[in-house]
């Protein structure tokens, strides 16, 4: 399963009060203190912040630590403090392949009066039950340095579990833009653009029968739906040096 945090910050302020926040102010308020096992934290890759029962800021985990061992740049912990002991706190940053869910609504997954500011969902789960249309990332893949693919399932077709960090790394390393047109969402659509694009797979899923390691710089790339479309137009798939040489 591939689990991940919801967390309410600033419960009592306005929406209006919580938008005037910059973003040290929401990222120090999300990222600790937390009363979580450190066996569950190792598997959470993703925090999202909930204001009002809607998903405001979602950040892409990179380490946890003891609470009040790492810098915060808004506010200040006291060591003494009896009630931040056992507890931790995380590192991280914005997930910018995650920004499809900002603004949805969550309100179904939260009792009345419900006080916990912590709930533990499953990221799979929530994409099928937010979205009325899956976000189609064909070739999506996994953890780590090297990220282990494989586990045949059954579907409709043959799938293959997917790591969003591998998804987050590369997109990190070469941006948000397609890599043979250059085509960046964000500077044609705006805001809603951010973070969006296909990744590729250089070696085709469905020619791997075995788990293998994907190297998420070496064996990944980021395609525009258009041009991710024109690679598969054949089997096997066009190289990306063909798809370039037919637009150039």
């Amino acid at each position: 399963m591939n689990e991940v945090i919801f967390i309410k910050t600033y419960v009592d302020l306005t929406d209006e009060e919580f938008n005037d926040k910059n973003e040290n102010e929401l990222y120090d308020a999300v990222r600790g203190v937390w009363r979580i096992s450190k066996s569950r934290a190792e598997n959470i890759n993703y925090a999202f912040t909930i204001h009002k029962s809607k998903i405001k800021k979602v950040y892409l985990i990179d380490e946890w630590h003891e609470a009040n061992s790492t810098k915060y740049t808004t506010r200040v912990l006291d060591p003494n403090d009896p009630k931040i002991n056992g507890r931790i706190e995380f590192t991280g940053k914005i997930a910018i392949d995650m920004q499809h869910f900002i603004d949805k609504d969550v309100s179904e997954y939260y009792n009345i009066g419900e006080a916990n500011p912590i709930k533990y969902m499953d990221l799979e789960v929530l994409n099928k039950e937010l979205f009325s249309e899956d976000i189609n990332y064909p070739d999506d893949v996994e953890d780590n340095n090297k990220y282990p693919e494989g586990s045949k399932k059954r579907v409709t077709v043959n799938a293959y579990e997917r790591n969003q960090v591998a998804r987050q790394k590369c997109i990190e390393h070469y941006k948000a833009k397609c890599f043979i047109c250059e085509f960046d969402f964000e500077n044609i659509y705006g805001e809603i653009g951010k973070g969006f694009i296909h990744v590729h797979h250089l070696k085709q899923l469905s020619e791997i029968d075995e788990e293998y390691k994907v190297d998420p710089i070496k064996d990944l790339r980021p395609l525009c739906p258009n041009c991710h479309a024109m690679v598969h137009k054949k089997i096997p798939a066009y190289s990306i040096q063909e798809i370039k040489d037919r637009i150039n």
